[in-house]
């Protein structure tokens, strides 16, 4: 790991890998929260009827 570290500062400056560049992944509770704030957008801009909305809403409820 020190020679990759010594070479990378050599080079320019290549990062290694760690752990903590990794990104977090959303939960499954965060994505079906953002899918229904993107839905009321698309509502209230009037993108799609109340029809629509109902039911797609519902759909993403099941899935809590």
């Amino acid at each position: 790991m020190e020679l990759e570290n010594s070479r990378a500062k050599a080079s320019g400056g290549i990062t290694v890998n760690t752990a903590s560049e990794e990104k977090r992944q959303p939960s499954p509770e965060e994505d079906l929260v953002a899918s229904l704030r993107k839905l009321k957008a698309l509502r209230e801009q009037d993108l799609i009827s109340q029809e629509e909305f109902e039911k797609k809403k519902a759909e993403i409820l099941d899935k809590l």
